[in-house]
């Protein structure tokens, strides 16, 4: 995953941006990179870029209960948002939507 620099600023008070995979998308980006014979660098990580409250929010919302947040002094200076532009080009992978992910991992 590349660091990439946090475009709002250090005043965005949503929190860390990361882009996250379900894990049998990353299970199926494994399998096809595998059976590849020119081994390829790649970033394996979902093409959606979530923020810590969307995160919260969302689990929250599955589980029923509203998350609190805490707002801290000290700005970010990254987020961890991976450049998948290259395993889209190879796979054209189908990614799970994060709430999809949530809701099958949570099955409440």
């Amino acid at each position: 995953i590349k660091l990439a620099p946090n475009p709002y600023d250090n005043e965005d008070d949503d929190g860390l941006r990361i882009s996250l995979c379900y894990i049998e998308d990353v299970v199926d980006i494994f399998t096809q990179l595998i059976t590849r014979e020119d081994p390829e660098v790649i970033n394996v990580a979902g093409a959606e870029v979530l923020n810590i409250r969307s995160i919260a929010l969302a689990i929250g919302a599955r589980l029923g209960i509203s998350p609190q947040f805490e707002i801290g002094n000290q700005p970010r200076a990254f987020d961890l948002v991976a450049d998948v532009t290259k395993l889209i080009g190879m796979f054209d992978p189908e990614f799970t939507p994060f709430v999809e992910g949530i809701r099958r991992t949570l099955q409440v």
